[in-house]
């Protein structure tokens, strides 16, 4: 074979080898970090619940506050933000250590009579959001993006898939997000550069695939929803005190 068929085979052999190279990457690194991410996300929405379920439990009020949540997404949150990396090291806008930050909801839920369901109340919990209030726990009854829909007088799948609930029900919905805004400059990261600089690939450490979002909205990622009957005297219709 002379010389120049040699290179020419070489040259074939690469050009079908790249990709394959390339794919095995992506299969390797990319595909287990996503999965891994996925699990993480689980993890937190069931610890955050169970939590809840029993932070009071020495306590002659039983009632869970908006205190109560701040110190349980603190800790449900420590498997992907050791320390204090979930925190703004500034203020509201940042800087962060990443990817992203916590963010999430506290659904009420409660079924009546005639089997349908409303979201009597909701808590949101950012670690970007107001300093002023509880750790960033405020009441909220609006939301487009997340997963779970607040709505009234509604089938319960309607408002979470999946959600069976019975007449006179109650369930609680921690719904747990990593908050990402690829084209915000709002929001700092500690090298100095705005989120705008960089891509949700970039941000969540791919080296090929941008990160996956809810579906709803390209700013929630890895959303995980865990459902649960909260333990009596926690909840009520009442939105949670300050503390």
């Amino acid at each position: 074979m002379s010389r120049k068929s040699s290179a020419g085979a070489i040259l074939i052999e690469f050009a079908f080898s790249v990709p394959v190279f390339l794919a095995l990457i992506y299969y390797l690194h990319d595909v287990p970090k996503v999965n891994r991410y996925n699990e993480q996300m689980k993890f937190v929405s069931y610890q955050l619940a169970q939590i809840l379920q029993t932070t009071s439990k020495y306590r002659a009020n039983k009632a869970i506050t908006k205190r109560d949540l701040q110190y349980a997404t603190d800790a449900a949150y420590l498997s992907i933000y050791p320390g204090t990396s979930m925190r703004s090291k500034k203020g509201p806008g940042g800087p962060f250590v990443g990817p992203g930050f916590p963010h999430g909801f506290l659904y009420y839920v409660k079924c009546d009579a005639s089997g349908r369901a409303s979201v009597k109340w909701v808590l949101k919990y950012q670690y970007g959001g107001d300093p002023k209030t509880i750790g960033g726990v405020y009441h909220v009854m609006t939301e487009a993006r997340s997963r779970v829909k607040i709505l009234n007088n509604a089938i319960p799948e309607s408002i979470y898939s999946g959600l069976s609930m019975q007449p006179g029900e109650v369930k609680m919905l921690v719904s747990s997000i990593v908050f990402y805004a690829p084209m915000s400059s709002t929001y700092e990261k500690v090298d100095g550069r705005r989120w705008s600089q960089s891509s949700s690939r970039e941000e969540f450490g791919f080296l090929f695939a941008h990160a996956p979002h809810n579906g709803v909205s390209d700013q929630f990622y890895f959303e995980n929803v865990a459902v649960f009957a909260p333990r009596a005297g926690l909840f009520s219709e009442t939105v949670p005190a300050d503390r």
